[in-house]
């Protein structure tokens, strides 16, 4: 993409808006660059290369150092622009394989678009449905499903977390951020360890909470 120089300069002092969209699921999709850096915005928060990547660099982190994490087939749950799958193969391992699991089709287009990277395969589906479809076995499996600020109840559920179990390797582990008031950690700390060994959670910048927790 041709940005310009000037915006390019600019964007040391100020974000930059490139491109904006809209779709069903986010009413702003927003290209933006700062510090000559291109990031993925809804109305209200980041979808990727800004605040979310330092947070998933550190999630990434903690699974390789705390529970010696294999990368080798990895399931993302939600996928933004790519924040997870760009530090998977930078970092981690180059022949990662990734399917990234994604409602928003124009998320997914954009990523494309923008944000190329390669071992992806993209599945355009309601996350939760995918959970209900024949069962896979990953090795690592990473949960980012927001729609703005919100993540659907359902992502934050037993449910939810019976149903990851079925879809971990003997040795495999889940990851979670999630945007969670003070009061409502440990809660949420206690029904994560009923589903998951070695369970930790630690908090990243402002409200965002990693939870981890490895198969029974």
């Amino acid at each position: 993409m041709n940005i310009g120089i000037f915006r390019r300069i600019f964007s040391f002092i100020w974000p930059v808006v490139i491109e904006k969209y809209t779709s069903h699921y986010n009413q702003v999709l927003e290209i933006s660059l700062y510090q000559n850096k291109l990031h993925l915005n809804s109305a209200k928060a980041n979808y990727s290369f800004g605040s979310l990547h330092t947070v998933m660099k550190k999630g990434l982190k903690i699974a390789k150092k705390h529970y010696n994490s294999k990368f080798n087939r990895v399931l993302l749950l939600g996928y933004g622009g790519g924040s997870v799958a760009k530090i998977l193969v930078q970092k981690y391992n180059s022949e990662v394989q990734i399917t990234a699991v994604e409602i928003d089709s124009k998320v997914i287009e954009i990523a494309k678009a923008w944000f190329p990277q390669k071992n992806v395969v993209f599945v355009n589906a309601d996350a939760e449905e995918f959970l209900g479809s024949k069962c896979q076995k990953f090795d690592l499996i990473v949960c980012d499903v927001f729609i703005d600020l919100e993540t659907p109840q359902f992502f934050s559920s037993f449910e939810f977390y019976q149903k990851i179990g079925d879809w971990l390797t003997e040795d495999g582990l889940f990851f979670q951020n999630l945007m969670m008031a003070d009061n409502q950690v440990i809660l949420h700390f206690n029904l994560i360890r009923k589903y998951f060994k070695n369970p930790m959670f630690v908090n990243v910048v402002d409200t965002n909470r990693l939870y981890f927790g490895k198969a029974l």
